[in-house]
């Protein structure tokens, strides 16, 4: 009997296949033909079933004979993309899992949403798993996918399915394949580059999230929230100890709201009018989330589920190296 994995050649779903694997679990991941990043589970004993995740049958012959899913597939890139895109892979993607889910009689799914769902605290009154959501001024396509994602994952538990939401914030780590605002702020520091966003962010090792899956699956309750994280931090600071980690000095400088604002607004224009991003340009949504403070408590998954969480320079240091490693920096 295996355990079946979404989005296995993320950040977070590559490091919980390392996980499953190294305590001795059969995973089954689900791959697109032909995807280029397929590669960052080229040394992972995963059973591969190959499709595409939007197709109903291939989800059906992926979680045969499973005993429980992790459903980490998520699309968060930093180029504009449509809101139908994000409805279709983040919402109605975690549908046609669960339902399949259901289906296969499967009792248990931890589900991967986001810190954004939640919303934002101070450094003074961090937020919590019950905090009241305060970021619909963002109007980010995103967040409301993933937000209407938990929704629907709170239907089935009516339907008898066990489903534990994981919060993270942004997770950065080993097996970092594909492009996300995390590796981009770790390229940033090894140019000059001296603009940075003001706000802040609960920043999350891929390792200690790849364990809070596990442990969730194991004791986390249904139904429930758990914020994973392993501390907030501004911008500033978090490139702080980037450039230290690279060598460089630069003079910080901070990015003046309107004008980030008005480089998205453009990447956004871009895309539309042309059909296609300008790589490495964050859309309006990616740059408005920036310059917010998502500051989040995990009292609540270190108290439910026992974790302990990596300090941030170390999570930092193993992110540069494992780039280092593989050119990608």
């Amino acid at each position: 009997m295996a355990v079946f994995v979404t989005g296995a050649t993320d950040v977070v779903g590559a490091n919980l296949v390392r996980a499953l694997t190294r305590q001795g679990e059969t995973v089954r991941v689900l791959l697109r033909n032909n995807d280029r990043y397929n590669d960052v589970l080229k040394d992972l004993p995963a059973e591969r079933s190959y499709g595409d995740p939007r197709d109903l049958n291939a989800l059906r012959r992926a979680m045969k004979d499973c005993t429980a899913v992790y459903h980490t597939e998520e699309l968060n890139p930093i180029e504009y993309c449509p809101p139908s895109a994000y409805e279709a892979t983040n919402t109605e993607g975690t549908r046609r899992v669960l339902q399949v889910a259901v289906e296969r009689e499967i009792k248990r799914v931890v589900y991967t949403s986001s810190a954004f769902t939640v919303g934002c605290g101070t450094s003074d009154t961090l937020a919590i798993e019950t905090t009241e959501f305060n970021l619909e001024n963002l109007d980010d396509p995103y967040i409301e996918s993933k937000r209407k994602a938990e929704s629907i994952a709170r239907e089935f538990l009516e339907k008898g399915l066990e489903v534990v939401i994981l919060n993270p914030g942004l997770v950065l780590g080993p097996l970092s394949v594909r492009p996300t605002i995390g590796t981009a702020l770790v390229r940033l520091s090894g140019t000059l580059t001296k603009l940075y966003p003001s706000g802040g962010i609960l920043v999350s090792d891929a390792e200690d999230v790849a364990t809070a899956h596990l442990v969730a699956m194991e004791r986390g309750t249904p139904g429930e929230r758990y914020i994973v994280g392993t501390e907030n931090t501004k911008y500033y600071l978090l490139l702080e100890l980037l450039y230290t980690i690279s060598g460089f000095r630069p003079v910080s400088i901070p990015m003046p709201r309107l004008s980030a604002f008005l480089m998205g607004w453009l990447s956004d224009s871009f895309a539309k009018i042309f059909g296609r991003a300008i790589p490495s340009i964050p859309s309006l949504s990616v740059i408005k989330r920036t310059y917010v403070d998502l500051f989040l408590s995990s009292e609540k998954a270190t108290l439910e589920l026992g974790m302990a969480w990596t300090p941030l320079k170390v999570t930092l240091d193993k992110t540069v190296d494992w780039l280092r490693k593989n050119r990608m920096i």
